[in-house]
């Protein structure tokens, strides 16, 4: 990743933390799910500019192609507007993704 890079040649240590992204977007009035073409032309920049950093552009249908797409689709929305839950957490991932997976490969 380019962060690696610029950071070796800085002289800097890169501590890595998770955040909450809904939580800059909310402050930065960002709302792309009421924003088709804001959404379409996030996705366009983001495969942009892998290709201009080197890195793969791959956004793999795993979830469609195992069959678990809507369940994880439904526990997960259902515990980021519902329950609050910050997506990619630990909760979030052990309450959406892992019975999702468990109950579709049954």
């Amino acid at each position: 990743m380019r962060i690696d890079a610029m950071a070796k040649q800085s002289g800097v240590v890169v501590r890595w933390r998770p955040f909450n992204v809904r939580t800059v977007m909310a402050e930065n009035n960002i709302a792309l799910r009421t924003q088709a073409a804001k959404v379409k032309y996030m996705w366009r920049d983001v495969k942009r500019r892998a290709a201009t950093h080197g890195v793969p552009y791959v956004r793999a249908p795993i979830a469609a192609e195992e069959g678990w797409c809507e369940a994880y689709t439904v526990a997960s929305f259902r515990a980021w507007y519902l329950e609050d839950m910050e997506l990619g957490s630990r909760a979030h991932l052990g309450m959406c993704w892992l019975p999702s997976v468990r109950t579709s490969t049954m």
